[in-house]
């Protein structure tokens, strides 16, 4: 499940309201992206503790996920906050979200369905490409899992198939890819491998 494919139309408010001690503020947050990640919450709670504005844009400046914001002061300490957040499309090997822009921010291990993606870092526009191919396919062979080594090369997967695709994600193996799942559609048995690293062709194998 893809986050940036079904865009979260929901404009969520979150209020984040300190103690009546006058030190404190009160908050205002309005998340423009939706919130669904542990890493908003936390700074929710975060937040609800600063006592001074330096104290609130240290606090904001930490947020590597935070693409952009505005902040508005009002009497009686009252502060609205309005954040576009970062929208991740996959992450990558269990450590970064990674959005359409390949900026990495940290995983916050919120459970959303994105794609995992185990690769060095310098591939993963190619990453890209294989998750952006597979979005306009039949969604029996949408991957959650994309690996890349050295030895195999790129290989991406579900509970029911798995694809190697080699060390090149070149466009004729793409294309070649993409005329095969349109044939295997015609046949309702889903394989369990798809082999395209073949220059004469493409291994198919049925068995488990």
């Amino acid at each position: 499940m893809l986050l940036y494919k079904y865009k979260v139309y929901l404009f969520l408010v979150l209020l984040a309201s300190c103690s009546s001690d006058q030190k404190n503020f009160s908050f205002s947050v309005d998340f423009q992206s939706g919130s669904l990640f542990k890493s908003q919450a936390l700074f929710l709670n975060n937040l609800s503790k600063t006592e001074s504005r330096g104290e609130i844009e240290s606090l904001i400046a930490e947020q590597d996920w935070i693409l952009y914001y505005s902040i508005k002061y009002e009497k009686d300490k009252k502060v609205s906050i309005s954040i576009e957040n970062k929208v991740p499309i996959f992450i990558l090997n269990d450590k970064y979200y990674v959005d359409k822009n390949f900026s990495t921010f940290k995983y916050d291990n919120s459970n959303l369905g994105f794609i995992k993606v185990f690769s060095p870092i310098d591939e993963i526009k190619n990453a890209k490409t294989l998750i952006d191919f597979f979005e306009i396919l039949d969604n029996k062979y949408m991957p959650n899992l994309i690996e890349y080594s050295y030895t195999s090369g790129w290989i991406a997967s579900n509970e029911k198939t798995r694809i190697s695709m080699g060390k090149i994600l070149s466009n004729d193996k793409l294309i070649r890819l993409e005329e095969t799942i349109n044939y295997l559609n015609q046949n309702t048995k889903i394989p369990s491998m798809i082999d395209v690293r073949y220059k004469d062709g493409i291994a198919i194998n049925y068995g488990e």
